[in-house]
């Protein structure tokens, strides 16, 4: 699977595959087995475009020929995307972050729950969303782990 992995972390992994191939990845809902990213988008959906700013930072574009539909779906660790702050990290933001080499932004939840000194509060909370790639050498389109040949 080596050359057709795009991207993968502790827990997801997305693989270049051919409609009429046999699975290359278990998926389902139990312990070992992966969860289908595109499951929902219709039938016989593929990853049109790909992005990704880093581990547990990716987001990709799907089109579904049986609906004709294109559309996005963005996955980011530590930020909650709730429909305002998907309207600042999303897809397009991770593209140009990468593409166009555009300055981080800034998402901003007025009412973030969390716990604290053993109750739940809700607490203003402000999170900068950017490209990290401290673990993984840079080599043109593509990146590897530090120790890796």
């Amino acid at each position: 699977m080596r050359e057709s992995v795009l991207f993968c972390d502790t827990e997801s992994v997305i693989i270049i595959q051919n409609v009429d191939e046999h699975p290359k990845v278990r998926t389902g809902d139990y312990l070992g087995h992966l969860r289908d990213e595109l499951e929902g988008f219709g039938s016989i959906p593929f990853i049109q475009e790909f992005v990704s700013g880093g581990t547990k930072n990716c987001a990709f574009s799907v089109s579904c020929p049986s609906t004709g539909k294109r559309t996005t779906k963005c996955m980011v660790n530590g930020i909650t995307l709730n429909c305002e702050n998907s309207k600042v990290v999303n897809f397009t933001t991770l593209s140009n972050m990468i593409l166009k080499d555009t300055a981080p932004v800034h998402v901003h939840n007025p009412k973030k729950i969390k716990r604290k000194h053993g109750g739940v509060v809700s607490e203003h909370e402000t999170k900068e969303f950017k490209v990290v790639f401290k673990k993984r050498r840079n080599m043109d389109f593509d990146s590897l782990p530090y120790g890796f040949d």
